[in-house]
């Protein structure tokens, strides 16, 4: 993979679809560090001995402490449909892969990156969705969705339910295949995961046998 500071989750049945059948890649922004390195997204054969994705999921798993916590767990229940207790998190995030998009880590939260953030962070991106090939892309937040390569993205008809919006979109790996992509609101704040979930399903349904 090209330039990936921060390497994505891979769940370990993620390659066979695990519970939900199809091969899931979630995309947050970025992760949230409060050291402020200087080589921070620099060396990528490195990367950072402290902060990296993987971790961050196995420690919600293990813990589910931390306010930040709640994101993964309003997330998890709307990919899932129902409430959720730690073994069903534990399988739900077996199944999937989830990688944040911007390679370097804001120094606190509500923190948005910088437009050179956005545009350094495309091509480790796409390298990561030609590697694992997912069958469909959750981004999480408008904002994010909004600073991806446009070049790469065709947009579909929006999918409406119950007063909410899911940008619904296909991108175009460099081998021509198209990946379904749907954007839903950030699961951190102001986050219904039912009604979420309804999007997800409909969204999911649609995807090709």
């Amino acid at each position: 993979m090209k330039n990936v500071f921060f390497k994505p989750w891979v769940g370990r049945d993620y390659d066979s679809g695990g519970m939900f059948g199809k091969k899931i890649l979630a995309v947050g922004e970025a992760h949230v560090c409060g050291a402020d390195c200087p080589d921070c997204g620099v060396d990528t054969d490195l990367g950072c001995d402290d902060l990296n994705t993987t971790g961050v999921v196995q420690n919600y798993l293990h813990n589910h402490s931390g306010g930040w916590s709640r994101t993964f767990r309003k997330f998890e229940r709307a990919l899932y449909g129902d409430y959720t207790d730690d073994l069903k998190s534990r399988e739900i995030w077996d199944s999937i892969s989830f990688y944040n998009y911007v390679q370097r880590a804001m120094t606190k939260s509500r923190i948005s990156p910088l437009d050179e953030d956005y545009q350094k962070a495309e091509v480790p991106f796409f390298s990561v969705v030609d590697k694992y090939r997912p069958d469909a892309i959750i981004v999480w937040g408008q904002v994010l969705y909004n600073n991806m390569s446009y070049d790469a993205w065709t947009r579909n008809e929006d999918i409406c339910i119950d007063g909410h919006v899911g940008r619904n979109g296909l991108y175009t790996r460099e081998d021509g295949v198209q990946v379904p992509t749907l954007c839903i609101n950030h699961p951190s704040s102001g986050f219904n995961w039912e009604k979420w979930h309804k999007i997800i399903n409909h969204f999911l349904k649609t995807l090709p046998k």
